[in-house]
């Protein structure tokens, strides 16, 4: 995704995104078989606040692309 997009473009690019492949600890952390989470859109899948999500889209856009030792927070299934 280019950076030079706002963060707000970036986020709405993230969320329209479809899975196309995922490894088995995505599949275990969503609590879903496989099948049911590809071609899901990413606004979909998502776990995390909103908010929590746009923010770390902004560290990484003024961090120019790269970030580290950030925290997300995620919800499990079944324990909303």
């Amino acid at each position: 995704m280019p950076t030079s997009l706002t963060v707000e473009e970036q986020f709405e690019q993230l969320l329209s995104a479809r899975l196309v492949e995922c490894n088995d600890a995505y599949v275990r952390s969503h609590g879903r078989p496989r099948d049911h989470l590809l071609g899901r859109t990413m606004g979909e899948l998502l776990r995390s606040p909103r908010e929590c999500v746009c923010r770390v889209l902004a560290e990484l856009h003024v961090a120019g692309g790269e970030t580290r030792d950030f925290e997300v927070a995620l919800v499990v299934p079944g324990q909303e």
